[in-house]
């Protein structure tokens, strides 16, 4: 039966695709980079042994089945995909894999045909001299289609098993039904939804093939009494036939083996007449064995299912017998009261009534059939699964994400680390969609918020100098230019010393030689010291060195694969049995029907809508203060076992309107200010040019307003514009600044406009001024550069006191 991994080990089986960025991007392009596609384990059809009861199940570990080992599309590790076009190659890659271990099995079944092999002994006593050719011809047909070595099917079949190349040509070979489809895109509520699904083409075919084959050979009429006698009888006979071989070995003189030959005659007589021997002679019935003839490899099985229908285990007497003898019990009860009761017990007799049927619960009979129901539905459910969803890819339509996976290796092209570590401003928030979450477990955002000065880059960097400058001047003061210089120097940071650590792996190779190996591999209860030996020398006389050392190359893996299948093939010989041939069908049956459940009449298919890999999208959360956030996406793969993804950082600012900037301006224009004073009856007149001035001004910014925190270039033009309002020091009246600013970095302001300087208009009569006029003129154009005042400030003090 298929089983679906839980997660993490499955991680059933995913296909994303995604890109990452502004609304007007989001699409989902053939050519994006696709994450990686796990595909469910799929342990096909495993024999079951059934004991006790038919839901007793164990594993033949001496036995290879289809879907249990050596498959890398089936396995529990990742098939790399790297577009939508590589999706559709895998259907053919899967159909090819299913077509090539149903040819193992096919051929495992061809060689149970061999004359020595136990089938072969029991088809040709119990269907005839034929029947073992025949079997052997139709599985040879069906192999032959398999291997593409016939290009037509037959629509007409006599045989059933003839019909089942037009069922694998319908489901293994035909592109027409895709393995992977992907659904949309489709919009809604926000979201661009893309859903990968699959179907499983071989449970297609073995679901259609067995209503074929049930409806015409009518198997499912079987009931539960029935099958019951049958295998009572077939046991009482698989004793009795051992019986009549002891008297036969121990048979000495003529008498005793005359009456063991009677007893072989009689023996043979019953067993013909036996209801149970004789009803899967009918041809129906053997057609029906043979087409399910290959998938047990060696066992024919009235049911090649690994569930059953629900009357087998309801009216089928379990292992404890306690239930049936109570029943038995209080029906005798009720007989002897109908026939001997004169006195008109009718309480009594209505506790008895009561009690009719009532043993299943006495005896947890009912718990028990429970139990078995659900283990029962579990498995038809996996059976009969013909299609499921994978994987729900849900991205945001309008705003712009940043896309996680929780398998190691996605990748996606449109990606932006930028996206992460850009700054965001009040309200705002990011989107994280975190891909391949398992169906059922959670998933978020674990966030660490820490409140943090609302500055620049270029803010920081000043105050640091201010602070370098506050430090030199300080040494300075005290020991002299050279004496801050060594200061300086002996107070770098510290470095950490590197370190290397060495991970090269050494070259491994096994303690063991290939014989070892290969004996290793041997199961424990399978491990014949004779035929062990025996098989070395077999590959010692082929020149294979079976003594030389292990080193896991290739050639070495394949011969012991080599000697493991010639070993197995030897031991199954050599532990067939020899029977005659009523004795080996009497056995042969017993164990068939001892094994055997009622046949369900139809199968039903059955879709899985709930995808096995979800996508979560998660924002981050909203603040109007200043803050450092750093946010990790988590998910759960069991309750207690949380996997935390690669963590990122930014900041978050607020919008400023207003700012003030300090720095020097420069007039382009030459420009003299010129001052008149008079003093002791003389006329001072001092010219000087101001083209050169320290600045301190207003900045009033546009649009919401500059952001501090916003490290980008350029940034966003409104918020990084603004009008500028400035004076000139130390003469803040003398000279006035009016310009454009635009901060290419926040805090560093380039400002262009028109200086306006004071130039005072004097009338001097007889050397006194008699009159001065207050007059501004205007210089085209100034430029400057300015920063925050704060940290410039405090240094241009310092520098200013010492």
């Amino acid at each position: 039966m298929r089983k679906f991994c839980p997660v993490p080990l499955l991680m059933l089986v995913a296909l994303l695709l995604a890109n990452s960025g502004k609304a007007q991007q989001v699409k989902f392009d053939k050519n994006s980079v696709v994450n990686t596609l796990n595909y469910e384990t799929q342990d096909f059809r495993k024999k079951p042994d059934r004991k006790c009861h038919f839901l007793s199940f164990k594993r033949d570990t001496a036995r290879v089945n289809w879907r249990a080992e050596k498959r890398d599309w089936n396995k529990n590790k990742p098939v790399r995909l790297d577009s939508i076009p590589a999706v559709s190659s895998q259907d053919t890659v899967i159909k090819a894999e299913i077509r090539r271990e149903m040819l193992k099995k096919i051929d495992t079944a061809i060689a149970s045909l061999d004359p020595s092999r136990e089938l072969y002994l029991f088809l040709k006593g119990y269907y005839g001299d034929h029947a073992p050719a025949d079997l052997k011809q139709q599985l040879g047909s069906v192999r032959s289609f398999l291997a593409g070595n016939q290009p037509g099917v037959n629509a007409s079949h006599k045989r059933m098993l003839d019909s089942m190349p037009g069922f694998i040509n319908k489901y293994l070979f035909t592109e027409s039904a895709p393995v992977f489809t992907l659904s949309g895109p489709e919009k809604q509520e926000g979201f661009i939804t893309r859903i990968l699904s699959r179907t499983y083409p071989d449970n297609k075919f073995l679901i259609d093939f067995y209503n074929h084959t049930s409806a015409h050979a009518s198997v499912y009429e079987l009931t539960a009494d029935k099958l019951a006698a049958f295998a009572a009888a077939l046991d009482s006979f698989a004793q009795k036939s051992v019986r009549v071989r002891d008297t036969m070995n121990a048979a000495k003189d003529t008498a005793s083996v005359r009456i063991a030959l009677d007893a072989m005659q009689r023996f043979h007589n019953e067993l013909q007449a036996c209801e149970g021997y004789q009803y899967l002679k009918d041809s129906s019935k053997k057609n029906w064995l043979y087409s399910w003839s290959w998938l047990h490899s060696d066992q024919l099985m009235i049911n090649p299912l690994e569930f059953t229908t629900e009357s087998n285990y309801k009216n089928h007497p379990l292992a404890d017998d306690r239930a049936q003898d109570f029943d038995q019990y209080i029906d005798s009860l009720i007989a002897r009261y109908k026939r001997y009761d004169t006195s008109g017990r009718v309480e009594d007799f209505k506790k008895i009534l009561a009690m009719k049927k009532s043993g299943s619960d006495l005896f947890n009979q009912k718990e028990k059939i429970k139990q078995l129901t659900d283990e029962n539905n579990a498995k038809m459910a996996k059976f009969t699964l013909t299609g499921r969803n994978l994987n729900e890819i849900k991205l945001p339509e309008k705003t712009a994400f940043y896309l996680y996976s929780t398998s190691k290796d996605f990748k996606s092209n449109n990606n932006s680390d930028k996206y992460l570590t850009r700054t965001v401003t009040e309200g705002e928030s990011k989107t994280v969609v975190l891909l391949n979450v398992p169906a059922g477990q959670k998933s978020g955002l674990l966030e660490n918020i820490s409140e943090s000065p609302d500055q620049s880059a270029i803010g920081k960097l000043v105050d640091t100098l201010a602070g370098s400058a506050v430090q030199i001047f300080s040494y300075a003061s005290q020991y002299g230019a050279a004496g801050a210089v060594l200061s300086a120097l002996t107070t770098l940071p510290k470095v950490a010393p590197v370190k290397f650590s060495n991970n090269s792996n050494a070259f491994m190779v096994s303690d063991r030689s290939v014989f070892e190996e290969f004996k290793a591999k041997v199961p424990p209860l399978h491990r014949d010291a004779e035929l062990l030996n025996k098989t070395n020398q077999k590959f010692i006389l082929k020149q294979k060195n079976t003594n030389e050392q292990y080193i896991k190359d290739s050639a070495q893996k394949s011969l012991i694969q080599e000697m493991f299948s010639s070993y197995m093939d030897d031991l199954t010989q050599k532990y067939t049995a020899r029977f005659p041939s009523d004795s080996l069908q009497a056995l042969y049956l017993s164990r068939m029907l001892a094994n055997a459940t009622l046949v369900p009449k139809k199968l039903d298919t059955a879709f899985t809508k709930e995808p096995l890999l979800t996508t979560g999208v998660f924002e981050t959360s909203t603040s109007n203060k200043s803050n450092t956030e750093i946010i990790t996406p988590y998910y759960t793969k069991a309750e207690d076992d949380t996997v935390k993804l690669k963590s990122f950082e930014y900041e978050r600012g607020k919008h400023h309107r207003f700012q003030l900037s300090a720095g020097l301006a420069y007039t382009a224009q030459h420009l003299v200010q010129s001052t008149a004073k008079q003093e002791n009856g003389q006329i001072t007149i001092s010219n000087q040019s101001q083209q050169y001035q320290l600045g301190i001004g207003l900045h009033i910014h546009l649009g919401k307003g500059l952001v501090l925190k916003d490290e980008r270039f350029a940034g966003k033009f409104l918020e990084r514009s603004s009008v500028y309002v400035g004076i000139g020091i130390p003469e803040p009246l003398g000279n006035l600044y009016l310009g454009y600013s635009y901060d290419f970095f926040p805090g560093l302001k380039s400002i262009v406009g028109a200086h306006f300087y004071r130039q005072n208009q004097y009338e001097i009569l007889n050397n006194v001024i008699v009159e001065e006029r207050l007059e501004y003129r205007m210089a085209l154009p100034f430029f400057a550069i300015q920063v925050d005042p704060a940290g410039l400030l405090k240094a241009l003090n310092v520098i200013k006191s010492n």
